[in-house]
């Protein structure tokens, strides 16, 4: 996430600045926090997310 946040290209309106530090360590998150509520965030908060139509179809 950070480091697609750096990244300066033409399609996108800015990029983050490489003096700040990383956003988790800014945000005050564990990293390991992060890539586990990430990799279970459905059967962690029993909701879905996506795109409409894939959340129609695992509703059906």
């Amino acid at each position: 996430m950070d480091w697609s946040g750096r990244c300066l290209r033409e399609d996108k309106r800015g990029a983050i600045d490489e003096q700040l530090p990383p956003i988790l360590e800014r945000l005050q998150i564990d990293p390991r926090h992060w890539l586990y509520l990430n990799r279970n965030f459905e059967s962690r908060f029993k909701s879905l997310v996506g795109a409409a139509q894939s959340v129609r179809s695992v509703c059906e």
